[in-house]
């Protein structure tokens, strides 16, 4: 029986370098206009006496700047890669606050003494069905306004978001061969901020992060100053979830205020740590005061490069973050364009499961990269089958046995694979918590992808076991059927013993469902809980049974 992977669930920068050119390309605003919109209690600049009367809101009035390429220290990066999500960590997880900006397209029309008659914002860019989610657009001329600020002390207390991490996530992880022509980009509008950044190394299995890289830090003197400059602004506040943005203040040439550039840095994977070929999930910004030596409101810059974590703050955690932090240490004025990874090179890649699958594995084991077995020759034993995903969780020659790579025979889909046909042939993996040594497991998936024997489906053939005679997890061929079954046969908690007769049960395909010399794909979903309710469900080539 043969098988094709088992699935279980130029010159680089280094630190922060300024961006000394973003390109952009043009498209044409889509317009739409939020009618009967109420200014907040606490609106400011021309919005001040305004408060409580109705505005007209139009958006996609001018175009959208979509960012198509950076220069960093005199080369051009622009292979982006976009990322799965864009996640706003709020110190209370059910607030859905958030501001966000715009360019204004012309001055504030105030219509006052017109009856009947609102007054007007014109705004550049197309309108975004979820604040949120401004990040999508892609675009330089809108984003995220004071967004890791709990306490604002730069717009009398009416721009703070609450919001304590930034996440930027892959959730299938991005890889590459040269981590110094690779970077993260961080734009801001002004460019006056100290923030910090890290690489997402590890997710947890809810998608969140599970652990960083290294700390690096950018001060509000790392900004390079140069970028391109728009005049006037306008600041929107979105309250709940669903709910119209409100127009909260305008800021720019139009209230005697300067014009602000849009203004990035550029951090390299080679100093986030990031090793060739290492998959990382993203990356995340923090406020200057998760930072060891920061001393924050007053006045000071935090220090650039790598930096050690404040005492008592885990950055997975953010309830043990500062719950103070001020707009005029980190409120960065974050460009939606920012979300993404780019590079100079074509190895920047996502890393993709199999079949372009983008959630958390626990092992992969293929056998169409000749890196992942002992040899590559066709004919030859393998007695290391390397994990290909990054669970390190390899399968290496057990009590009996080694199988034989097939590279010009019992290929599956075109693709070579490790023969087992030979009798009494395995591959172990070490016991590890994340199959068989936790405490306990609420899910559980398998895939196998296989060939059949040319001749025999009769004779009982094991295709994958784990555990033992106390409880374990069985796929196998027997009289032409597929068996699947779980069992636990210890008194060790709720609904504890199941499936512990004499002889266990299966879930199986039915008589003569499987054939010889045949390619199959079989799925085994454990789905437990705290009850007695939990299923186990077999698919075969897709097919429930």
């Amino acid at each position: 029986m043969s098988f094709a992977l088992i699935l279980c669930l130029p010159l680089g920068i280094f630190a922060q370098t300024g961006i000394s050119t973003i390109s952009t390309s043009t498209v044409g605003g889509t317009a739409t206009s939020n009618t009967g919109v109420v200014i907040p209690s606490d609106a400011n600049n021309s919005l001040l006496n305004e408060r409580g009367e109705f505005i007209t809101v139009n958006y996609g009035v001018g175009n959208n700047l979509k960012v198509s390429s950076y220069v960093v220290s005199g080369t051009t990066y622009d292979r982006f890669l976009a990322p799965d999500t864009l996640v706003l960590n709020r110190a209370v997880a059910s607030d859905r606050l958030v501001n966000i900006w715009f360019t204004l397209n012309s001055a504030y029309d105030d219509n006052a003494g017109t009856v009947g008659d609102p007054d007007i914002v014109q705004l550049d860019a197309d309108e975004v069905e979820n604040a949120d989610a401004i990040y999508l657009t892609g675009n330089l001329n809108a984003g995220y306004d004071n967004i890791l600020v709990n306490d604002d002390d730069g717009a009398g207390g009416s721009i703070q978001v609450e919001t304590e991490r930034v996440d930027i996530i892959w959730y299938s992880g991005i890889q590459t061969s040269n981590p110094g022509t690779a970077v993260f980009p961080i734009i801001e509008r002004g460019g006056n901020d100290n923030i910090a950044i890290a690489a997402i190394t590890s997710l947890n299995a809810d998608g969140t992060p599970a652990g960083y890289g290294t700390l690096i830090g950018i001060s509000e003197n790392s900004w390079p100053g140069t970028g391109p400059s728009f005049n006037n602004y306008l600041i929107l506040r979105r309250e709940a979830a669903g709910s119209t943005p409100l127009p909260l203040l305008d800021i720019g040439t139009d209230v005697g205020q300067a014009a602000q550039v849009i203004q990035g840095v550029a951090v390299s994977f080679t100093a986030l740590g990031i090793s060739a070929d290492q998959s990382i999930f993203g990356y995340s910004i923090f406020s200057a005061d998760v930072v060891n030596g920061y001393v924050p409101d007053a006045g000071n810059a935090v220090g650039t490069g790598a930096q050690t974590i404040a005492a008592g703050i885990d950055l997975t955690d953010i309830s043990t973050f500062p719950s103070d932090t001020k707009a005029n240490d980190s409120g960065i004025d974050l460009v939606a364009g920012v979300a993404a990874a780019v590079a100079s090179d074509d190895n920047l890649v996502e890393t993709k499961g199999p079949g372009g699958y983008k959630g958390a594995l626990t092992t992969w084991l293929k056998a169409n990269v000749a890196a992942d077995v002992t040899t590559s020759t066709d004919g030859s034993p393998v007695s290391d089958w390397q994990d290909h995903w990054i669970g390190d969780n390899d399968a290496t020659t057990g009590s009996t046995s080694n199988p034989t790579y097939r590279s010009s025979s019992s290929a599956i889909n075109f693709n070579p694979t490790v023969d087992f046909t030979t009798s009494n042939t395995s591959l172990t993996i070490a016991n590890n918590a994340a199959f068989n040594t936790g405490t306990s497991y609420t899910n559980k998936a398998i895939n196998l992808a296989f060939r059949t024997n040319t001749t025999d489906v009769t004779t009982r053939q094991v295709l994958y076991e784990q555990g033992g005679t106390t409880r374990g997890i069985i796929i196998y061929i027997e009289s032409g059927e597929l068996h699947l079954s779980a069992f636990n046969r210890n008194n060790d908690g709720t609904g504890a013993p199941w499936n512990n007769g004499g002889t266990i049960n299966t879930a199986s395909t039915g008589v003569s469902s499987i054939t010889a010399n045949t390619e199959y794909i079989v799925t085994l979903k454990l789905a437990g809980n705290t009850g007695v309710s939990g299923t186990l469900t077999g698919y075969l080539n897709g097919t429930q049974f």
